[in-house]
């Protein structure tokens, strides 16, 4: 019987530390409303995290989450919002068949190249070549009969700068267009280039030595182009830069430090991901090393963020304007100082500060006429895992419908919740302890009492 009951309060003790299947709508001390787009058509909704929803989320953001107008738990993935962009580059996919050549007046070439029907449409002509140090023009047409002709390109230069410095162009732009047969232009197609040999002339007089005078000979050099080669356009979808946005700072105090030659300003943020910050000044003529420093809290110690410089420049041709300050990674803080080193030089006048920040979406999926609420701000609560956020993570960034966020609203439910949940598993091992020994108590009097 003894051990029965022990089993049993065994059990009951090891129920309390587990913790509860999920959270509910209670756990978070305030709550947003969500608003769907007008005429929503996608199956993928998404919001953008504001700066009141930053002000209060844990690092990394584990106290926020999405509910239906029922109280039901929505998974949801939380990401840095990256676009994907479209790059577009060309690659070589053919020689160019020359079906005719001939000398023009000027020291021109021209021919006429072939495009096989079956090859995508060109987008430039590479002149491949073993000469170097050269300067050309190059004018090119487009015809579908040999006939009538569209200029594709005109005066395009190719050039190779070898002899003073490793530049070449060999590629010439052209307008696409469905074209069989183009026409190329090439101007001065033959040049005068220095001959290696240099002639030593000699001058006398009288039978003796006079002036010594170098004379350099010139040689008639054609280009010669071992091929022409199509390129074609290719689209490809990469991950651009991560998406921010900037905003003027409102809360912020300079001052001067004399002895140490530093102007500091103090600023504060409601903990958005901070990635750069543009101090702005009408001043010119400058170059100044600055440092950026952050912190969470009052008590915390002064993290050093970024190091760097801004400079401005406004003399003749000469205009240099580099005002940001980037941080190596983003930085979730309350409260910044950035140090401007003066030296001996008068302390430059701000008139306020710019910041950067890099912006996170939550993607998930809507219920066709549900409403939803983004709830934030509880503690002690642990980091959601939800399997849709594989599924979720290869969405292209922009492809959900943007659901509007509202004002922030106090939950009136909000209960302070424990890792555990609901009781707390000390309390329920308490009681658990309690019980165990009320019921043990008994049949320990009973068995002593045997005994004697």
């Amino acid at each position: 019987m003894i051990s029965r009951v022990i089993m049993h309060i065994s059990i009951l003790i090891a129920a309390s530390t587990l913790p509860l299947a999920g959270v509910t709508p209670d756990a978070f001390k305030q709550f947003k409303s969500l608003q769907p787009p007008a005429g929503l058509s996608t199956e993928i909704g998404s919001f953008t995290l504001d700066a009141e929803l930053f002000d209060v989320l844990d690092a990394p953001p584990t106290n926020l989450r999405l509910f239906d107008a029922t109280g039901r738990e929505t998974p949801f993935l939380l990401r840095l919002k990256i676009p994907l962009r479209t790059v577009e580059t060309l690659q070589p996919f053919a020689p160019a068949k020359i079906e005719s050549f001939r000398t023009l007046e000027n020291n021109r070439i021209e021919m006429v190249v072939a495009r096989d029907p079956k090859h995508p449409q060109p987008g430039a002509l590479q002149f491949e070549s073993g000469v170097r140090n050269f300067e050309k023009l190059v004018t090119v047409a487009g015809s579908t009969d040999r006939q009538s002709w569209t200029l594709l390109a005109t005066n395009e230069p190719i050039y190779d700068y070898s002899r003073f410095v490793d530049v070449r162009r060999d590629r010439v732009p052209i307008s696409t267009g469905n074209y069989l047969w183009y026409r190329i232009e090439v101007s001065n197609i033959t040049e005068n280039k220095d001959s290696p040999l240099v002639e030593i002339i000699r001058q006398t007089r009288g039978g003796q030595a006079g002036n010594e005078t170098e004379a350099t000979s010139f040689r008639r050099e054609p280009f010669r182009m071992d091929r022409i080669i199509f390129l074609g356009q290719q689209l490809s979808v990469v991950a651009g830069d991560p998406a921010t946005l900037e905003r003027d700072l409102t809360h912020w105090t300079v001052n001067q430090d004399l002895p140490r030659q530093q102007t500091i300003l103090t600023f504060s943020t409601l903990r958005e991901p901070l990635v750069a910050i543009i101090p702005k000044t009408e001043e010119a003529n400058f170059s100044r090393a600055v440092t950026l420093e952050g912190r969470a809290t009052t008590q915390e110690a002064w993290q050093t963020l970024a190091n760097g410089r801004i400079t401005r420049i406004r003399a003749g041709i000469i205009q240099q304007d580099c005002m940001t300050l980037t941080l190596p990674c983003e930085y979730r803080g309350r409260l910044f100082r950035l140090t401007i080193q003066n030296q001996d030089n008068p302390p430059l006048t701000f008139a306020g500060l710019r910041a950067r920040y890099n912006t996170y979406e939550a993607l998930f999926f809507p219920k066709s006429g549900m409403t939803y609420q983004v709830y934030f701000g509880g503690t002690e609560i642990p980091a959601p895992k939800y399997d849709v956020a594989t599924v979720l993570a290869a969405i292209p960034a922009g492809s959900g419908a943007q659901w509007t966020v509202g004002a922030a609203q106090p939950n009136p439910t909000f209960k302070k919740q424990s890792k555990t949940g609901g009781v707390s598993g000390k309390t329920l091992l308490t009681v658990s302890l309690i019980l165990m020994i009320g019921i043990l108590m008994p049949i320990i009097i009973k068995l002593s009492r045997k005994i004697s």
